[in-house]
């Protein structure tokens, strides 16, 4: 589900919903927290990421990025690129 997601993921900015595949994902994780759960429609999403234990879709892709940005700049291959 994560792989390229330096390539194709945009960082959201604080308070702003995620666009492009992130919205979709985000759909998607709607649906299985739901099934997970057993909640119902009118269950915030944001109460069922805390139920869950599972953090927001857009901030775990977030953190991918930050991960793989400081894993490209401590390696030195960031310079050669």
């Amino acid at each position: 589900m994560a792989y390229g997601v330096p390539a194709w993921h945009q960082p959201t900015k604080a308070g702003r919903k995620p666009k492009g595949l992130a919205a979709k994902l985000q759909a998607e994780q709607n649906k299985g927290l739901r099934v997970v759960l057993g909640a119902f429609k009118a269950t915030s999403t944001r109460r069922l990421e805390v139920e869950a234990y599972v953090p927001p879709i857009d901030l775990w892709l977030n953190g991918r990025i930050a991960r793989y940005q400081a894993r490209i700049d401590s390696s030195g291959i960031g310079k050669v690129i």
